[in-house]
């Protein structure tokens, strides 16, 4: 019966931000507090971040484990788009080190869309992923807060 009301408190959360991007130059936090239940119904919080850009795009990873585990991945261009990637040290995902799954909802609001080196970025997120094969075609729901200084 638990499980049963927190599907429903969830599907009516993910029901109510559709997929959306906000920009609220006023919002501020001072670290990412991002949680789900893992495939093991363990809550994990994202501890780390980390930038990298390349040609006109740049990438910010929020994440749990250096090693393996799950992220979520902000792909900023002209556009900023989420999604998951679970990722491992070594081939675990059909070959590949990294499987990217889209996102089912999400709402997103950043504190602007163009960041620079030494720039913060700073808002907030929720999302319902896709059903992930690697995990059971089950979903990921994430929430809470992100924080992240550009290092490049």
């Amino acid at each position: 019966m638990n499980k049963l009301f927190l599907l429903f408190l969830i599907s009516l959360s993910i029901s109510s931000f559709g997929q959306r991007l906000v920009i609220d130059t006023q919002f501020k936090c001072d670290k990412t507090t991002i949680s789900y239940k893992d495939y093991t119904q363990k809550i994990k919080v994202f501890k780390y971040s980390r930038n990298r850009t390349i040609s006109d795009t740049t990438f910010v990873y929020f994440y749990n484990s250096r090693l393996h585990g799950t992220a979520v991945r902000l792909v900023i261009t002209d556009t900023v788009l989420p999604n998951i990637r679970l990722f491992s040290d070594y081939g675990q995902y059909d070959g590949k080190s990294n499987a990217d799954f889209g996102l089912k909802n999400y709402s997103l609001t950043l504190n602007r869309t163009e960041y620079k080196k030494g720039d913060t970025l700073m808002g907030k997120f929720e999302c319902l992923s896709l059903p992930i094969k690697y995990q059971n075609d089950e979903t990921i729901y994430l929430y809470g807060n992100i924080f992240h200084v550009f290092d490049d």
